[in-house]
Formats: C-alpha cells, structure tokens, sequence
C-alpha cells in the first residue's frame, strides 16, 4: 500500500494499534533487521512521546542514571521547535525496554551526532522521509492497515492502560494538559480491574470522621440554606 493512496486514513481520531503487545511486538522483530529503527520504533511505541519529540530528541535529554528522558524540543517539516504546548515540556519515564534501545544507540552513534536518531551525515533526519518513506514502509512490513506514525502515541496510551498504569501518571508522560483530555481519549481503555484484598481491607476500616450518626436524606434539612 502506498502511502499516497493511504496517507488520509485514520488521519483524525484515534486509530490504536490492536492487540498492542503482540502487534508491536511483530514490528520490532523485523524492524530489527535495521537495528536503529527497531530503536526508533521502540521510543515511539513505548515513550507517548510525539513524532517530533522522538525525531528531534538530543543525547543532551537523556539521563540513563535518573532513567528520564527531557522533552524539550520538537523536530518539524520546517524545522526545530519549542513542544505543543507548556505541559508538553517534561520529562518522561523510561520503561526498561527504552532504556536497553537508547543505550544500544548510543553505542552505535558513539557521540558522533547529538541527535538520538541522526542521518548517514549526523545531522538530524528529514521528517518528511520518516513520514513519506520510512514509516509506511514499516506499516506495509507489519501488513496491517495503514495509520499515522501519530497512532504509535495513541497505542501507548492504550497499553499503558490495558496494564492498569495510573491516569495522573500517564497524564505526565504524554504532556496533557490535564486529566479530562487523557480521559476524553482513551476512557474506554482505562481498566478499572480489582481491587487488592489489603486495600479492600483498608477502604473496610474507613469510618465517619465524628461519631454522629449519617443524615437521614428522607428527612427535610430544616434551617438549611438551599443553595449550596
């Protein structure tokens, strides 16, 4: 498929990745054929960082001894840039697997860009040739339906919530602005699951803060204002 005849679909909304861990799972493999893209993917799938936060992404914002990346700046068609927006600077938790992929890069960039991901001159690569050529060659690879590299991003938030990762935590992670984007998006993959025998045990032994007994709601509350 190619990427003229499939560039608008799942352009708008969100268009996760199915099945995540095992579809992921199948492009890192032959992804790895080409081990920097396996790199390249792995921060895409498994950051919530957005394109331009993963092209743009310096060895200047990665702390391997704090295991944190710092958003800070975003790689354009025109250029470098200051993130989406104020919340969109930030640092990012790595998971393991992140961090194994950056220090394998590192040890093949050697420090010779400051770029995380550079191009065969170190320089930083053309965002239009990971969006044009790159990226739907890897979806053709996967033969899957096609979706923007965006959806990456969508299918982390998706992971991280299928595991029962915590709302405010991946709030965090991904830059929104506040919980009631993160929960507009990806409510329907926020999973609630059960609930641990000490913390059933611990919401058991919450008792009134005075030792007066409930209001009765049937009763009128006579002397009470109405508004409240």
């Amino acid at each position: 498929m190619s990427y003229q005849s499939c560039q608008t679909a799942g352009k708008f909304g969100l268009n996760a990745i199915t099945q995540p861990e095992n579809s992921t799972s199948g492009w890192l493999g032959f992804a790895g054929q080409v081990r920097w893209e396996r790199s390249l993917l792995s921060v895409c799938f498994f950051t919530g960082m957005r394109r331009g936060e993963v092209l743009g992404l310096r060895w200047s914002g990665v702390f391997f001894d704090r295991d944190r990346i710092l958003v800070r700046r975003s790689l354009t068609r025109h250029g470098e840039s200051s993130p989406k927006s104020k919340t969109s600077f930030r640092y990012v938790q790595m998971l393991p697997r992140i961090r194994e992929e950056l220090l394998k890069q590192r040890d093949r960039v050697k420090l010779r860009s400051e770029f995380v991901f550079p191009n065969r001159t170190w320089k930083a690569l053309n965002v239009n040739w990971v969006t044009k050529a790159l990226w739907p060659r890897l979806v053709e690879k996967a033969e899957v339906p096609y979706r923007p590299l965006m959806q990456t991003r969508h299918t982390y938030a998706t992971l991280m919530l299928q595991k029962g990762a915590p709302i405010d935590w991946l709030q965090k992670q991904m830059g929104h602005r506040n919980l009631t984007m993160l929960i507009r998006h990806y409510w329907r993959w926020i999973n609630p699951g059960e609930l641990s025998q000490e913390t059933l045990a611990r919401l058991g032994a919450v008792k009134n803060s005075s030792n007066q007994p409930h209001p009765d709601p049937t009763r009128s509350n006579q002397g009470v204002s109405r508004e409240a």
